[in-house]
């Protein structure tokens, strides 16, 4: 059951690699849609331009567009698993798992998966699977390509299960300290780095370029080789390391959030958003990226 939680997808891909895990994605989505019966296809097939599709609601509980994972057959839900299978690696499975234990009233009847636009029938379409901690908010493909992802929401409450990205941002703010100025106010999890806040990746130390391409990298394990070498080059089409800039917010990333850190983080650019948020008394991440 702690499969479906998965909430993670890759960004946009760059050529071959874009291709087959576009394919494939579809293709898992068409195999998943020839499970629903016509009403459950109702629910879970929206208009491209359906107003929720642009809605970036990470609160808990609620309604939300689409079919509820609690309302499905044992083979649509494994249906459902082949196309997660697409995306997480043991670790991010193992992560995921570890947060359902922690969020006791996360549970299965919460989920719901939409998709806005029809893969079957249209070359672009949006896929969501959304609840709080895990929300993937915007998967868009077209023509056999993955142009758009995020923002996803990870996350935990109490503080705890992602102590070891923490642990990255607080080692990286150590090792650029000197060149980046704390600013105040929060920094949430999900909306975009501002114009004029942080320090640019090229003003930083070699010791400090590498230790966000640590922190980066460690979040990549979260998901499969594919993917994670996809990003890359999703990375690379959106301008590359040199043209993000590295925020922090509300005070210095001393302390884990569990040892009272109360900061925020954010590396990014106009396409791409990389982020942790400790201010609010639990633990948010996002991802963002988008190509055209």
């Amino acid at each position: 059951m702690a499969r479906w939680f998965f909430l993670f997808l890759a960004l946009s891909f760059s050529a071959q690699a874009m291709e087959i895990v576009g394919a494939n994605t579809r293709a898992a989505s068409i195999a998943f849609l020839k499970t629903l019966n016509e009403k459950q296809l109702e629910a879970v097939i929206l208009p491209s331009d359906h107003e929720n599709r642009w809605s970036m609601r990470f609160t808990g509980g609620g309604d939300r567009p689409g079919l509820l994972m609690s309302s499905l057959r044992p083979e649509q839900k494994k249906a459902v698993d082949t196309l997660i299978s697409l995306v997480l690696s043991k670790k991010g499975l193992a992560k995921v798992k570890e947060i359902q234990k922690q969020d006791g009233d996360f549970t299965l009847h919460r989920l719901v998966i939409a998709f806005f636009g029809d893969p079957r029938k249209e070359k672009s379409f949006v896929w969501r699977i959304g609840e709080h901690h895990f929300t993937v908010v915007n998967v868009e493909m077209e023509n056999l390509k993955i142009v758009e992802f995020g923002p996803i929401l990870l996350g935990s409450n109490p503080y705890g299960p992602w102590d070891s990205e923490e642990k990255n941002f607080i080692d990286l703010y150590a090792k650029c300290q000197d060149a980046v100025t704390v600013i105040k106010g929060s920094g949430i999890s999900s909306r975009p780095l501002r114009a004029g806040h942080g320090t640019s990746y090229t003003a930083l130390s070699r010791d400090a370029q590498a230790a966000v391409k640590k922190a980066w990298n460690h979040r990549m394990d979260l998901f499969t080789p594919g993917v994670r070498s996809s990003l890359q080059n999703s990375l690379a089409e959106a301008g590359g390391w040199d043209s993000l800039s590295l925020a922090f917010y509300k005070e210095a990333p001393n302390r884990l959030g569990k040892d009272g850190g109360r900061w925020d983080a954010k590396l990014g650019n106009d396409k791409v958003l990389f982020d942790i948020e400790l201010s609010r008394g639990h633990n948010h991440m996002s991802i963002w990226m988008r190509t055209k």
